[in-house]
């Protein structure tokens, strides 16, 4: 199969998982909300400014959560995920995206 097709396929079956588990959904976006919040108020005392806070943790976020796929497939295959930082550019997406609505920035 080519991967665009399995691509696609993966797509499928992720959508479906989402309609039909809503709350799976609920809770990687309860993760991710909390990521933020944990470490907004870590970094607190060793960057007082909030804007430079806020951007270091949109960086470091998805660094971070991208691990837990990235060790889960290193579990099961033994070997990297290549695809390291597609995960981290998807999870930066949604970290931008509720950041945003969290912020009340709408289009």
């Amino acid at each position: 199969m080519s991967r665009s097709l399995l691509s696609l396929i993966l797509l499928i079956i992720l959508t479906l998982l989402m309609v039909f588990w809503q709350m799976m959904g609920f809770y990687v976006l309860h993760l991710f909300s909390t990521t933020y919040s944990f470490l907004m108020h870590a970094l607190q005392p060793l960057v007082p400014d909030h804007a430079i806070r806020e951007i270091l943790v949109i960086l470091i976020g998805p660094l971070l959560l991208a691990l837990i796929p990235v060790f889960i497939y290193w579990i099961f295959r033994r070997r990297w995920l290549y695809e390291y930082m597609t995960v981290v550019w998807c999870i930066w997406l949604v970290m931008m995206t509720m950041v945003m609505i969290k912020q009340g920035h709408h289009v």
